[in-house]
């Protein structure tokens, strides 16, 4: 089975680089060229879609975004593309393609924890607002999942 796992150089993905099964071959993007991994910048949809026909991966793990709240607090616009629009393009081109969108638990106010995935959303700033939007827009397919860090 491949992967193409975007946005693979932060926390989780090196966490995923550690545990990946055998049997799976997983294709590790980030925007900086490296020898382990492939350089894509992830606000090119067109290069994301053309990486994705050619790789023809069975699943698509979306880890890409600006997680720095307070970058996004401060200017939300200019992350706008990478932390919504993206997962919106690739809840359009994975159609077909298994797509796992990663979250955060900033979706929710911080109030009610422990959180659950049938949890009400209701964020308190720009990043969590994000992340609650391009939720909705991975959800509309019913090969996606969303999932976040515990």
């Amino acid at each position: 089975m491949r992967i193409l796992v975007l946005g693979a150089s932060g926390i989780i993905g090196q966490f995923l680089r550690e545990c990946i099964p055998s049997g799976v071959e997983p294709i590790f993007c980030r925007r900086k060229p490296s020898p382990d991994y492939t350089s894509i910048d992830a606000t090119n949809f067109r290069e994301i879609h053309g990486l994705i026909v050619h790789l023809k991966p069975q699943a698509v793990i979306n880890l890409a975004g600006e997680s720095n709240t307070d970058d996004v607090q401060r200017n939300h616009r200019a992350y706008r593309q990478i932390n919504v629009g993206l997962p919106g393009e690739l809840a359009t081109i994975c159609e077909k393609i298994r797509l796992v969108q990663v979250s955060s638990q900033a979706v929710f106010n911080g109030f009610n924890a422990p959180y659950r995935t049938i949890s009400m959303r209701n964020p308190i700033n720009h990043y969590g607002r994000q992340k609650a939007e391009a939720e909705v827009l991975v959800l509309r397919r019913k090969n996606a999942v969303v999932g976040g860090p515990p």
